[in-house]
């Protein structure tokens, strides 16, 4: 008996490690697929803010035709890979989907001749993340679904006074855990908006998992995306001026794992990964201080594709595109439309009525952008908001530029290429704007306490990233306020410009060919100190034209 029983125990065992060996084997499939999803090219991930619904023409039809006409079909024959859709606020905010969130049913016209239709096409069965997913699909495109984690446009749309649960945007989960919110309206926090989330309350992070789920399990989607720029709120101690501790970093990170144990559940069933792409600030430092550790999420898993910037520039590309690759992780470039104002633009022709600036937001200053993160070791780039700025024949000339081969196009740096038109550094994360890295030469901080200034008694040297110029020769261009003879010198890599001429502030300078290179370049600005104490400089671009 004893041996039989020995006998059924060894059998048993056997069995046992029969099926860990296929246990393990269905894994190592599982990341193999994985993987291949991983690395499949992405040169151009396009975020559309999924507005399409929520401004509506009032005499356009219901229908699929009729949703695809406004947006969708200006992607066609582009080098758009993957669309990231998110619906609208999404997230805490209201949603243009109805089976994930809390959707936006009420029937408010936010724009003349429009009209909210997200509730009309939910009538006829037509859900705009459905639509999206079957266009990607007949088009050769991924579909993720974007979430913006704590949007705050609420706010911006609140009127005082009124039941908040009727207000235009304010959601009816935030009207009845107002225990989650930064403040109230009538106490808003100095950094941040009162209608943030904070996810150190539980209630808060209870409702993200489930919305989430969702998600992934009512729709087909090849991947998710955390956006945690739209805002770059998590923490209400942090709104209130504190940075966020380890415990809330670490905090954050288990969530984050949480979060990814939902999709890892919901890829299992339909079998196939759900990727995870998360955008976060660029300067790790920034993301640390708000409540997030890129290099822990990095090391633990949480993502497969990293993207990086939005409103603000604070650091360099090259050293997270590095970062990134260590640990497997895909990275990104995301770029958003320029909100320097037009007032402080100085390298324009004439015309109060223009809408956006001659060098920035246009195909020079973006297929720049897009040569300069290729460069720095970027897998591809995230359009992130563009899709709006311009009608569907200038979209369509843009998303038809591959990141990747941009050589015969025109193309200009900006020192800061993103300026302060929209929210600074400071708005989430009290002293902010110490965490810049890159120069902060930025026309869109105009005014008498916001200029930027550098002591007249030494060289001021920062770096750009650039593509591959060092065939090239340049134009490179700089505002220097309103006096030129301030400036003695302007070099790169250590060897001075030649001066070509000075028109109201503005100093022209010529790069010759095999004077710049292809990723980091180091400027030096060499003022003259019997000019004045300090040197005024608006900003700085560096212009390379192919014909």
């Amino acid at each position: 008996m004893n041996v039989q029983i020995r006998g059924a125990r060894v059998g048993a065992v056997a069995i046992l490690l029969g099926a860990a060996v296929v246990a393990f084997g269905a894994e190592d499939d599982w990341e193999s697929r994985r993987a291949a999803l991983k690395d499949r090219a992405r040169p151009l991930i396009l975020n559309s803010d999924g507005n399409e619904l929520v401004y509506y023409p009032t005499n356009a039809p219901i229908s699929f035709e009729g949703f695809v006409s406004r947006r969708l079909a200006s992607y066609r024959g582009t080098k758009v890979s993957t669309v990231s859709y998110c619906p609208w606020s999404s997230g805490f905010g209201l949603m243009s989907t109805a089976k994930a969130g809390e959707f936006f049913d009420r029937p408010i016209d936010l724009r003349e001749g429009c009209t909210n239709a997200a509730p009309l096409f939910a009538a006829k069965g037509l859900d705009c993340l459905d639509m999206t997913a079957a266009f990607c699909r007949t088009n050769g495109m991924e579909i993720f679904v974007s979430i913006r984690v704590n949007d705050t446009h609420d706010n911006w749309y609140f009127r005082p006074g009124t039941n908040p649960k009727r207000s235009w945007l304010f959601p009816q989960w935030k009207a009845d855990n107002p225990d989650c919110l930064y403040g109230t309206d009538r106490q808003s926090p100095p950094h941040g908006s009162w209608t943030a989330v904070d996810f150190g309350n539980p209630k808060t992070r209870a409702h993200m998992r489930k919305f989430v789920g969702d998600f992934v399990n009512n729709y087909d989607v090849d991947g998710i995306e955390y956006d945690f720029l739209r805002h770059g709120q998590l923490f209400r101690t942090v709104g209130w001026g504190a940075r966020a501790t380890e415990a809330q970093l670490k905090q954050m990170t288990d969530f984050m794992l949480e979060l990814r144990a939902i999709t890892e559940a919901a890829g299992r069933k339909r079998g196939k990964p759900v990727l995870v792409m998360v955008r976060t600030p660029d300067s790790i430092d920034y993301a640390k201080g708000i409540g997030i550790d890129v290099k822990a999420w990095l090391r633990r898993g949480v993502m497969d594709l990293w993207s990086v910037s939005d409103y603000f520039q604070l650091d360099y590309l090259g050293p997270n595109a590095a970062l990134a690759h260590r640990h497997g992780v895909k990275f990104y470039s995301a770029l958003a439309e320029s909100r320097v104002p037009w007032e402080v633009a100085k390298f324009r022709g004439k015309g109060r009525d223009a809408r956006i600036l001659p060098g920035r937001n246009t195909v020079a200053s973006y297929a720049a952008e897009y040569a300069a993160a290729m460069a720095a070791g970027c897998d591809g780039v995230e359009s992130f908001n563009l899709s709006c700025l311009w009608d569907d024949a200038n979209r369509h000339e843009f998303l038809g530029i591959d990141p990747r081969r941009t050589e015969g196009l025109d193309r200009t740096y900006f020192a800061l290429v993103r300026g302060s038109g929209g929210y600074e550094p400071e708005e989430w994360l009290k002293d902010g704007g110490a965490c810049y890295r890159r120069p902060r030469i930025d026309p869109g901080r105009i005014g008498p306490t916001r200029e930027f200034s550098v002591p007249a008694d030494r060289d001021f040297t920062f770096a750009m990233e650039l593509g591959d110029e060092s065939r090239s020769a340049a134009t490179v261009s700089m505002i220097v306020g309103t006096d030129g003879r301030a400036v003695k010198a302007v070099k790169v890599n250590g060897r001075a410009l030649a001066f070509q001429s000075e028109t109201d502030g503005a100093l022209v300078y010529r790069a010759a060919a095999g004077q710049l290179r292809r990723g980091r370049n180091e400027v030096s600005v060499v003022p003259d100190p019997a000019a004045g104490p300090r040197l005024l400089i608006r900003d700085f671009a560096i212009s390379v034209k192919r014909k």
